[in-house]
């Protein structure tokens, strides 16, 4: 199957990318399934009201926006597993059961003398299960443990996560973030037909994914998001810009991204589209947007006060590091 990156240096200018490759798409294949997944709810709200906005008299039909943590359930509820829960009552009780357990002299014994000091450890455990560090890791796991450049802190964390992956193996408990890791595997060897049903396809549909908000892909989001695009047709809209040799200081945490994303494609990878400027006869910006785009990255700014700096950034987070380079430079001059 192929897969095409449209690469647009800023979210609005995605944006308009996204929508024209809907109406096409609503043109093409009416009543096929449409798949916009996005990072959180929040997104997908936004973009629901702003499709309906778009759409004026035309009709975009079976275009469905999810989060992408309701668009992985999908899957693994097509496995035969039980949906089981990110976080729950149980999982709490099971973290303070092996907290419980480690040695009161330990670097972690504080957590003993703290009210559910345990429930520290859960963000930390669940962003080694997003990284993709699942059971048939645990050998990987203890000899990182046992590196001599890790610190005694991250080493026993380390350690007491793969006491937690093989306590929920023996008690027989479902996470959901180890469902998730199985995904890709599922959709790689899953008959088509399932594959497809999976998407809400009927008979002789097929299903088309988009892929739009994302600034970056935990380990597990961006196996998913490979092992489908081998099968299915997929775009991916992410905000990026290259200025000569370098990439712009506001979007030099992409590279490694997009590298990423490059080798995990692989051959699924048809091509790269660059958009620096979106042609009017697919526009659909309002006024405010077309002057944010005409003064990023790369337009005129007018001259300013001289007490005043200014950066280009295609977003909040942009932004802070731009400016938190930008703070760094002062400091080191």
């Amino acid at each position: 199957m192929s897969c095409k990156l449209v690469l647009v240096p800023s979210f609005p200018g995605l944006l308009d990318c996204l929508l024209h490759r809907l109406h096409i798409s609503c043109l093409e294949d009416p009543l096929g399934p449409k798949w916009v997944v996005v990072p959180t709810s929040t997104v997908a709200n936004h973009l629901r009201i702003r499709l309906g906005y778009e759409a004026g008299e035309s009709v975009l039909s079976g275009v469905r926006i999810i989060p992408i943590v309701n668009f992985i359930d999908r899957f693994v509820s097509r496995d035969g597993k039980l949906n089981a829960q990110r976080w729950d009552c149980s999982l709490d009780l099971l973290l303070f059961e092996l907290v419980q357990r480690s040695s009161h002299s330990s670097l972690l014994g504080v957590l003993h003398q703290m009210s559910s000091g345990y429930r520290f450890l859960r963000p930390t455990f669940l962003d080694l299960a997003d990284g993709g560090f699942g059971l048939d890791q645990c050998e990987i796991l203890q000899e990182l443990a046992e590196a001599s450049d890790l610190a005694p802190l991250e080493r026993e964390v380390i350690s007491l996560y793969v006491s937690w992956l093989q306590l929920l193996e023996n008690r027989g408990l479902n996470w959901k973030s180890l469902q998730h890791q199985q995904v890709p595997q599922w959709i790689t060897q899953i008959q088509e037909e399932e594959l497809l049903s999976s998407l809400a396809c009927e008979k002789d549909q097929s299903a088309k994914v988009f892929v739009y908000g994302f600034y970056d892909f935990t380990d597990t989001n961006a196996e998913i998001i490979s092992s489908l695009a081998q099968r299915v047709p997929m775009v991916i809209f992410y905000p990026f810009i290259e200025q000569g040799a370098e990439s712009h200081a506001a979007f030099s945490f992409a590279c490694d991204v997009l590298e990423d994303l490059r080798i995990r494609l692989g051959t699924a990878l048809e091509g790269v589209e660059n958009r620096e400027d979106i042609p009017e006869e697919i526009s659909y910006k309002s006024e405010t947007e077309d002057f944010f785009l005409s003064t990023f990255p790369v337009g005129d700014i007018p001259e300013q006060p001289s007490f005043l700096t200014f950066q280009r950034a295609s977003g909040i987070r942009s932004e802070l590091l731009c400016a938190a380079l930008q703070v760094r430079q002062w400091l080191d001059d």
